[in-house]
């Protein structure tokens, strides 16, 4: 980083809930050292499709620190795309949001977690937020391997950050448990592959990291400097990726960003991957016994 440039740090804001988020502290002491050496550090993120940006940004504090810390904080959903072509098929075109496209450097800030569909979100999947809610839908229904190396080839961070200070069985819910890491490095498949070792997993199984290293995009060699070589966090009850049930919830994901595709086509703007979340997964059920009809809940509900 020299003095004058544009730093655009990328965290993982997907849903509103700290335990599935890039951990403020961290995003904080990044601005600090960027800001000492002359850079203008920009936070830009897009949460997940069942979840409003804006929304989450607030209720993970992540909007008031940015107002207080003087850091631009760009709700990408708001943000400028551009149509980028791409030499990975089956994909033509990716749309990449502006600001990562034009900043002098990018620093990635993923959080270690499992994941239903990649099997684990780390460095390279982390770059997703940076496309456009097309492209994403795109991605999910023609696959997620191919597109995230075409995402990866364009958009290289230069840093890549990870948040290993908790670990998550999911993407979202799932089981948390303390891990206690912060890790970094320059070649982002490297530090796929050494988030792969953390959770247990094989980084020569994860479609995406493969994809991305046979394009020459980094090397899953790596060598850790300044700490100790970890044991991977065990979890009492690490979701089996390959059982029946999980790899029917991946194909009935596939078939619903397939009918969202030209259901946003004729409704711009709108999706129907919220309402299918709402009825099959983000529903609440509240406890009559318990409610006092505060009202509370409704403010605060990301999905209406």
């Amino acid at each position: 980083v020299r003095p004058g440039d544009t730093v655009l740090l990328k965290p993982n804001f997907v849903a509103p809930f700290p335990q599935a988020a890039t951990d403020l502290g961290i995003i904080a002491a990044v601005v600090e050292a960027v800001r000492a050496v002359g850079g203008r550090p920009v936070i830009a993120e897009s949460a997940g499709f069942e979840f409003d940006t804006e929304g989450t940004f607030r209720l993970l504090g992540v909007r008031d620190w940015a107002d207080k810390a003087g850091v631009p904080l760009l709700n990408l959903d708001h943000a400028p795309f551009v149509p980028v072509p791409v030499e990975i098929k089956p994909y033509s075109t990716l749309e990449i949001s502006r600001c990562a496209l034009e900043a002098d450097v990018l620093v990635n800030l993923p959080k270690l977690k499992r994941h239903n569909l990649t099997y684990v979100t780390l460095g390279i999947k982390n770059l997703m937020g940076l496309l456009s809610r097309d492209s994403r839908r795109l991605l999910h229904a023609f696959g997620l391997a191919r597109g995230l190396a075409a995402l990866a080839q364009i958009v290289r961070p230069k840093l890549t950050i990870l948040d290993a200070l908790t670990v998550t069985t999911r993407a979202v819910y799932g089981e948390t448990a303390p891990l206690g890491i912060v890790a970094a490095g320059r070649d982002v498949v490297a530090m796929d592959c050494y988030g792969c070792h953390l959770l247990g997993a094989d980084p020569k199984r994860i479609a995406h990291i493969r994809e991305a290293e046979r394009h020459g995009l980094g090397t899953s060699r790596y060598q850790v400097i300044g700490g100790r070589e970890l044991e991977r966090s065990e979890f009492r009850s690490l979701p089996d990726f390959r059982s029946l049930k999980e790899r029917l919830y991946r194909l009935f994901s596939r078939a619903m960003y397939l009918a969202d595709l030209p259901y946003a086509r004729v409704f711009p703007s709108r999706s129907l991957i919220p309402m299918v979340h709402y009825w099959l997964g983000l529903r609440p059920h509240l406890e009559k016994r318990l409610c006092n009809r505060c009202g509370a809940c409704a403010e605060a509900c990301l999905v209406d």
